[in-house]
C-alpha cells in the first residue's frame, strides 16, 4: 500500500515589507492527485507573517496522521519550524519573549519543508496570487484616490 502525503505548496506575493498582499497555497495529495487551492488578500502584513498564516491555515485542513511535505518561495516558516521544540519548551515564546502560539497545534506533525521548486503547480499558483495581489492593491488605489 502506498503511503500518503500532502504536497503543500506556499506563495506569497509582495516585497519583505509589511503591506497589503496576496498569498495561496495548494494541497495535493500523493496518492489520490487531488488538489484543493486557496488563494487570499490579507492586510498589512509582512511576508513572514503571511507565510506563517498560510501554512497554519492549510495543515490544519490536512489529516493529523498524515505527512506534510512543504514547499514555499520564502524561507521564514522552514526557520520557525526548527525552533518549535524549543518554544514548546518555553512556554510558546522565543527568546525574545515574542508569543508563538501560533505554532503549538502543529508541534506533534510530521511536517518536513523542501526547497522551493517551480513545478507546473507552483506556476500556476505564483501567477494566481499575483494577479490576485495587483487586483487587490488597484482597489484600495481606486478606493483611496476616490475617498
Amino acid at each position: 500500500m502506498e503511503n500518503r502525503i500532502v504536497n503543500l505548496i506556499i506563495y506569497v506575493a509582495g516585497s519583505l515589507k509589511e503591506a497589503p498582499r496576496a498569498a495561496g497555497y495548494i494541497l495535493e495529495d500523493t496518492k489520490t492527485r487531488a488538489t484543493k487551492t486557496q488563494i487570499e488578500r490579507l492586510e498589512k502584513v509582512t511576508a513572514r507573517q503571511a507565510e506563517t498564516s498560510t501554512l497554519i491555515k492549510a495543515v490544519k485542513r490536512i489529516s493529523p496522521d498524515c505527512p506534510v511535505h512543504i514547499y514555499s518561495n520564502f524561507p521564514y516558516s522552514r526557520v520557525e519550524w526548527a525552533s518549535v521544540k524549543n518554544w514548546a519548551n518555553n512556554a510558546w515564546r522565543s527568546v525574545s519573549g515574542a508569543s508563538k502560539l501560533e505554532w503549538a497545534q502543529l508541534k506533534d506533525r510530521d511536517i518536513t519543508f523542501f526547497p522551493y521548486e517551480m513545478t507546473e503547480y507552483a506556476n500556476w499558483l505564483k501567477e494566481e496570487v499575483k494577479n490576485e495581489s495587483k487586483k487587490y492593491l488597484s482597489a484600495l488605489i481606486t478606493t483611496h484616490s476616490e475617498g
